[in-house]
């Protein structure tokens, strides 16, 4: 069974990446943006740059649908997830894992959460492998 932790205090808003819309992707201005965690035991780190380009949530529409938006409180998650699966850091399983344990630091509640979870999950896999 995977153990993860969030070392870093993402539930603070001012922690929050500084992050603005272009057209349909997210670029992040100011600064790097890094998330500190564990998993099983073992402490890792990801660094977003500044200028990075994503699109949040790549299923807003249907996201949308169940609560779950690619903006506000739950930025850093999809702009974690986002880096993690284009810069293909770590293994998709513990893309999706981080994932879903920042919506929760978030305070997403656990069936948003999980849903969110599987559907990175089930639909992600053709975006790990491009």
């Amino acid at each position: 069974m995977t153990t993860m932790k969030i070392i870093s205090d993402v539930s603070n808003y001012r922690n929050h990446p500084d992050i603005r819309w272009q057209g349909r992707t997210v670029s992040v201005n100011m600064h790097d943006y890094t998330v500190k965690y564990s998993i099983n035991g073992v402490e890792k780190e990801v660094i977003v740059p500044k200028g990075f380009r994503a699109d949040g949530s790549s299923f807003a529409n249907i996201s949308a649908l169940i609560g779950i938006h690619s903006d506000g409180r739950n930025r850093p998650a999809w702009l974690i997830h986002d880096y993690l699966y284009e810069k293909r850091i770590g293994t998709r399983k513990e893309a999706d894992l981080l994932f879903y344990h920042l919506l929760k630091v978030l305070n997403m509640g656990d069936a948003r959460a999980f849903a969110a979870y599987w559907s990175v999950r089930l639909f992600g896999g053709s975006w790990w492998k491009k």
